[in-house]
């Protein structure tokens, strides 16, 4: 008996752009900001370090969404090849993420 695979939302794609494009805007304030708090005192001196630890955050974010991407690509693209989610246009990726994620289970890719 084949498993039932729930049905893919049709937005998941474009939610992951509007969480990726909310971080850019997010990320992109903080830096500006940060780049121009004058520290002159103890408060400003605060809110410098806390734009720091900011933006310090905001790129281990980019790095998780950047991998959460290639997940969303993947599932995008098993999802259509199965018919179970909505037809995206990946003319730019042409199955080479999922071509690759077969190779390198095949071939026993390290990753350290």
């Amino acid at each position: 008996m084949k498993p039932q695979i729930p049905n893919l939302p049709s937005n998941l794609v474009e939610r992951y752009q509007d969480l990726h494009d909310a971080l850019n805007a997010f990320t992109t304030e903080a830096a500006e900001l940060h780049r121009r708090v004058p520290v002159t005192d103890d408060a400003t001196q605060a809110l410098f370090t806390a734009l720091s630890r900011i933006t310090a955050y905001s790129d281990q974010m980019q790095m998780v969404l950047a991998l959460m991407g290639e997940d969303v690509r993947v599932t995008e693209e098993i999802g259509a090849g199965l018919g179970i989610g909505p037809q995206f246009e990946t003319a730019d990726i042409e199955n080479c993420f999922y071509q690759w994620l077969q190779t390198s289970r095949k071939g026993g890719l390290a990753v350290h």
